[in-house]
């Protein structure tokens, strides 16, 4: 398997502590944050296996976070995967009961 090398820069591992002393953004960015700062190369760079025990995360949640760094950029792996929200749908009995 294919391991994504991941090194931040000095201002990268600033917002990660950031985020991890004053959390914004909920647990998952947090969770992501840490990731990021153990997997970065200049750092402890461990295995995967070893900062998913410390994380209480999966290998897999560890390998994507790296992954998502190095395709997508820093961003929008501490930021995570962007959801689509689709438009609610009305049926019509719902409209017909509002009046």
């Amino acid at each position: 398997m294919f391991q994504f090398i991941v090194g931040l820069t000095e201002e990268e591992r600033k917002t990660c502590d950031a985020t991890i002393d004053k959390p914004k953004g909920g647990s998952q960015k947090v969770r992501r944050a840490r990731i990021l700062l153990d997997v970065d190369v200049d750092g402890t760079s461990q295995t995967d296996r070893l900062i998913a025990d410390a994380d209480r995360s999966r290998t897999q949640t560890v390998g994507n976070v790296r992954r998502r760094c190095l395709l997508e950029g820093f961003q929008q792996a501490l930021k995570g995967k962007q959801r689509i929200r689709l438009p609610c749908r009305i049926s019509s009995t719902a409209t017909r009961r509002r009046s």
